[in-house]
């Protein structure tokens, strides 16, 4: 019964789009209709609890979620470090290539052009240009 009586207010009094003015008006109307002011005090601070609880619910998961944040920034960032040395490998490595393809280029003209003779048992890396 006493649900009932303070149920019309109840939404009211914690709506954040409610003015006080309203709120206090509610509440003397409550007390005036027959409602005890002892079983309302009793139900608003069961309410106050209850979003205590769920306010230190939200701001656990807050806590979580920033975590969270912080550690999937810290991943890309490593991620994109690693992405770059990849890219700056990838690049040598190309470079490497066409300097082995130049030097096996020159080499070969050696052989051909000297005939073989002791170029045949040096090899490329040997050769100094």
């Amino acid at each position: 019964m006493l649900h009932g009586v303070l149920s019309p207010f109840q939404d009211e009094i914690f709506d954040s789009s409610s003015s006080v003015r309203a709120a206090s008006t509610s509440l003397y109307e409550s007390v005036r209709q027959g409602g005890s002011a002892a079983a309302l005090l009793e139900s608003l601070q069961a309410q106050l609890k209850q979003r205590d609880g769920e306010l230190m619910q939200l701001q656990t998961e807050l806590a979580q979620a920033e975590r969270a944040r912080l550690q999937t920034q810290s991943e890309v960032a490593r991620l994109a470090a690693k992405a770059a040395r990849a890219d700056e490998l990838q690049e040598e490595v190309a470079q490497l290539r066409t300097a082995f393809t130049a030097v096996e280029q020159k080499y070969q003209t050696m052989l051909t052009v000297g005939g073989g003779g002791n170029l045949q048992r040096m090899s490329p890396c040997e050769l100094h240009w």
